[in-house]
C-alpha cells in the first residue's frame, strides 16, 4: 500500500502522474474466453455428439414410418468463483493527495489492471498447455520462425487448420500470436512475399489483420514476475506460442458450439467501504463470480515454441 507521502507529488510534475500499465488492446482474454451468464453458481453444461454429420437413408416409402435417429448428451459441471482484490485508502493517503491524485479513481484502475492480468494469465495458461491441447506440435531448431532461410510457418498455419477443422468440424478463424512472435511473422520473407501489396490495417506488430484467412488476436500482456521490491522482471504472458482455432463469431449459446468459455454467475462489480478502526476506505474490484472452462480442446491447435 502506497505511504501518505508517496501520494505527494512535486510541484514540477503535478500535472503528471505515470503508472506502468498493460495497454487495453494487449489482453486479449475477454476475446478469447467470451464470458456466457449462467443462473446458477454450480450447475452443468451439456455437450453434443456428432450423430448431426453421419449420414442416414432419408428416404421414406409410402405408408411407411420415417426412420428414427437419436442423439447422444454428456455433461459436465462448472463451479463459478469470485475473483476479487482490495485495496485501502487511509484518511492521511486522501488528504494529502495532489490534485493530480484521484486515490479511489487510481485504487480502482490499479486493481482493474491486476484483476484483468490474473484473467489473462488463467486463459493463456490453459490454451498453452500441451496436456490441456492435445492437437499440437513443438517447434525446434530450423522449424522455428526465427530461422527465416528455413522455416515454413505458412505450412505449419496450414497444418494447424486442418486439424481444427477435422477435429471440431469448423473453420479455424483466429491466430492467436504474442507480440514477439507476431513481430517476427511480419519480418519472415514468406510473409512480406505474400502480402507485400496488402491493403489491410495492420497490428501493432504489422501483420495485416489477417493472416492466411485467419483473423490476428495480438497478445501483448506482460507480466512483472519479482518479488515485490526486487528488481523488474518482465515477460510476456504468452510466451512465444501460438494458437490457432475457432471462436464463434455470435455470442455462445447452448447450441453454439464453442471451446472456451468464461461461465459467469454475477458479472464485474466494485465495492466500497468504510473501515474505521484503521482510519481507511476500502475499495474491492471483483471479475465476477467465473469458471473459464476449455469445452472443447478440439477447437484449437497449439504451435509451442514459435521462436526462438
Amino acid at each position: 500500500m502506497p505511504e501518505a507521502t508517496d501520494v505527494h507529488v512535486d510541484a514540477a510534475l503535478s500535472e503528471f502522474a505515470m503508472r506502468y500499465s498493460n495497454p487495453d488492446t494487449g489482453l486479449v482474454a475477454e476475446a478469447v474466453a467470451p464470458r456466457v451468464p449462467v443462473v446458477k453458481q454450480n450447475d452443468k453444461y451439456y455437450e453434443w455428439d456428432k450423430n448431426n454429420i453421419r449420414l442416414v437413408e432419408t428416404l421414406r416409402h409410402e405408408k411407411d414410418s420415417p426412420r428414427a435417429i437419436d442423439f447422444a448428451l454428456s455433461s459436465t459441471s462448472y463451479f463459478c468463483e469470485d475473483h476479487e482484490l482490495v485495496h485501502y485508502i487511509s484518511d492521511e493517503e486522501r488528504g494529502n493527495a495532489d490534485p493530480a491524485v484521484d486515490p479511489e479513481q487510481d485504487a480502482v484502475q490499479f486493481l482493474l489492471d491486476v484483476v484483468a492480468l490474473d484473467r489473462e494469465s488463467r486463459v493463456a495458461s490453459l490454451l498453452t498447455s500441451t496436456t490441456n491441447i492435445t492437437n499440437n506440435t513443438t517447434l525446434s531448431g530450423t522449424d522455428q520462425w526465427s530461422d527465416s532461410a528455413n522455416s515454413d510457418p505458412f505450412d505449419d498455419i496450414k497444418t494447424a487448420k486442418l486439424s481444427v477443422l477435422e477435429n471440431c468440424l469448423r473453420q479455424a478463424n483466429v491466430l492467436i500470436i504474442p507480440s514477439e512472435v507476431a513481430q517476427t511473422l511480419a519480418h519472415h520473407p514468406d510473409y512480406l512475399d505474400r502480402y507485400k501489396y496488402a491493403q489491410e490495417a495492420v497490428t501493432p506488430s504489422g501483420l495485416t489483420d489477417h493472416v492466411a484467412g485467419l483473423r490476428v488476436i495480438e497478445a501483448s500482456a506482460y507480466q512483472n514476475t519479482a518479488q515485490e521490491g526486487q528488481t523488474d522482471a518482465l515477460g510476456s504472458i504468452w510466451g512465444v506460442d501460438v494458437i490457432i482455432g475457432h471462436i464463434p463469431t455470435v455470442k455462445p449459446s447452448k447450441k453454439t458450439p464453442c471451446g472456451l468459455v468464461t461461465f459467469e454467475w454475477q458479472p464485474r462489480q466494485v465495492r466500497k467501504w468504510r473501515e474505521e478502526g484503521r482510519k481507511c476506505d476500502a475499495i474491492a474490484v471483483s471479475d465476477g463470480y467465473t469458471d473459464i472452462k476449455l469445452t472443447g480442446d478440439v477447437f484449437f491447435y497449439l504451435i509451442k515454441d514459435a521462436i526462438a
